[in-house]
């Protein structure tokens, strides 16, 4: 009878024990099929394209450009337009190359308001190595603010503000850009590069499945 009661009390048990535990809730990934999108943003087919300078400029494109990026990321038309999206990239961070020093390189072209001509740029006072710019030549284009690290940032908090909830994740690919053997670590034309040598990054954001 001891024996049976032992038992008893010990089914009981663990029957507590079970009911106390809590159950787990499953969270289901939402479906990316249902990603809203508009064709159309903020910047609209047939529209100017700003001067080159736009971003750091006195105007109201300036402001309005500073204004969307206050926490980050520039969405004007709240459905990551990708046109809208290229535009602010070129006006933003339009240099981006191996071997950049800084993090925290203002955007836009350069300094003093930068530059108004797409394709040149008005100088980096922080930096003795040239800066490339577009076809890599600083003869030509000026010397550019490096954007590398700036934009992986920027790309990083973006995709996934935009995919983190169908479970997404980033992850940085990264290796070293050869240079030749000057001071300024200037990759020539001759060998089929124009960026300077250093520590590059490609990035990427993953989603499962």
């Amino acid at each position: 009878m001891k024996l049976i009661r032992l038992l008893v009390a010990a089914v009981t048990a663990v029957c507590l024990a079970t009911a106390a535990t809590p159950a787990l809730a499953l969270e289901v990934v939402p479906d990316i099929n249902a990603l809203s999108y508009q064709p159309i943003g903020h910047f609209k087919p047939g529209d100017p394209l700003p001067a080159a300078n736009a971003y750091q400029a006195n105007t109201p494109t300036g402001e309005f450009l500073r204004q969307e990026m206050q926490d980050g990321i520039f969405n004007p038309s709240g459905t990551f337009n990708a046109y809208d999206t290229n535009v602010f990239e070129v006006l933003a961070i339009p240099y981006r190359g191996a071997g950049d020093e800084h993090a925290d390189d203002p955007f836009g072209n350069g300094t003093n308001g930068g530059h108004a001509q797409h394709g040149r740029c008005s100088g980096d006072p922080r930096s003795d190595r040239p800066r490339g710019g577009g076809g890599g030549f600083p003869v030509i284009t000026g010397e550019c603010f490096n954007h590398q690290l700036e934009y992986i940032e920027y790309y990083e908090r973006t995709m996934m503000s935009i995919l983190g909830k169908f479970g997404a994740f980033t992850k940085r690919y990264e290796f070293f850009n050869p240079s030749d053997p000057t001071d300024y670590q200037f990759q020539p034309p001759l060998l089929a590069s124009n960026t300077m040598g250093g520590r590059a990054i490609n990035p990427a954001v993953i989603v499962p499945g």
